[in-house]
């Protein structure tokens, strides 16, 4: 389900210009705490998804516990600052390096499976991390959560204000599409886009199936973790409930709704479905209904999200203003027949 056309390309790039414009200009214009709030959410859901997307949307492997290892950077660093004082970024490296060690051993085992025995797998432990959160009172505050997680801060300078998390939180955000452009446009992601098409074809051009599904996943991993510490971070608490089965199905909704294969379709769809609860607040306890009911009529009518149904009106636009001027220039076009009819007939008449 890779995109990847000049006119798509060029779309990205428009979106992406626009998207940096419109959110250095945001607080100002939407002066609302409680948006911006929402704003800061929507960055930390577009790291994570852009990881699942690299990992699903270029390499082919659908992961459906992504959830667990966000919750594993989250707790880790909620421990380590609020139990022992360490700093947040120390924290967050630290939750990072365990993360990665973890999936690179569940990674030895699970990557081996075909089709879909690895999103099953992902499952299961999707469900394993969540009871082991709930359980492990001592570390996690269990069921009721870990609260007391102390704001982030850099180099002493601690991040309290929304706006001010806002612009840290999308810059960090930025960052990291920066960064999974390049992956996916480096022989990395070309070897990625191989296995999506067909692992077997892949492995007999020379490409290394085991190697590169392991680091499709590790980088995955790696940007849940980011999320989930930076979301324990502003939240300043964290729960089994906002790491678990439920969030893990959000993360795919919003890689599926904004368009896999595309990476900017991770803040698309992040700024839909997180918009979707606040819209139908008075629906709340239906909102993973209506979140499935969103995905199912996405995938029927727009398989490629919104990116996709983007990129297809550019492209009719494209075509048909070159059509046109095609029309208008071509010896043989409308335009070019009626002048020479004309000055055929001034001949004659003369």
């Amino acid at each position: 389900m890779v995109v990847s056309d000049g006119a798509q390309d060029r779309l990205k790039i428009g979106l992406i210009g626009l998207l940096i414009v419109g959110l250095i200009v945001f607080p100002f214009v939407v002066n609302v705490s409680f948006i911006v709030s929402l704003m800061v959410l929507v960055a930390i859901f577009a790291i994570i998804a852009m990881g699942f997307d690299i990992l699903a949307g270029y390499a082919g492997q659908v992961s459906l516990g992504q959830a667990a290892f966000m919750g594993l950077g989250g707790y880790s660093t909620a421990y380590l600052t609020a139990r022992l004082g360490f700093e947040p970024i120390l924290a967050m490296m630290a939750g990072l390096i365990l993360t990665v060690v973890v999936a690179y051993l569940i990674g030895l085992v699970t990557l081996r499976l075909q089709r879909y025995y690895f999103p099953l797998m992902t499952l299961g432990l999707s469900i394993i991390f969540e009871v082991f959160f709930v359980s492990f009172r001592n570390i996690t505050g269990g069921s009721s959560g870990f609260a007391g997680v102390p704001t982030f801060s850099v180099g002493g300078l601690a991040i309290e204000e929304d706006v001010h998390y806002y612009y840290f939180v999308w810059a960090i955000a930025l960052i990291f599409l920066v960064i999974s452009r390049l992956i996916v446009n480096s022989s990395i992601g070309r070897a990625f886009r191989a296995l999506e098409r067909d692992e077997l074809a892949a492995s007999m051009m020379g490409v290394d199936v085991t190697k590169y599904k392991m680091m499709a996943f590790l980088i995955s991993v790696s940007y849940a973790s980011i999320g989930g510490s930076l979301l324990a971070h502003y939240a300043r608490f964290l729960s089994p409930e906002m790491v678990g089965l439920f969030a893990s199905f959000n993360i795919v909704s919003i890689v599926i709704v904004g368009g896999m294969g595309t990476l900017v379709g991770a803040f698309l769809g992040g700024a839909l479905l997180k918009a979707l609860p606040q819209a139908f607040s008075a629906l709340n306890d239906y909102i993973l209904l209506i979140n499935g009911f969103t995905v199912i009529f996405l995938l029927i009518f727009w398989p490629r999200g919104i990116v996709g149904l983007l990129t297809g009106v550019w492209t009719r636009w494209n075509v048909s203003r070159a059509s046109s001027s095609t029309d208008q220039d071509h010896p043989l076009g409308l335009d070019s027949i009626l002048r020479t009819a004309r000055k055929t007939s001034g001949e004659e008449s003369k």
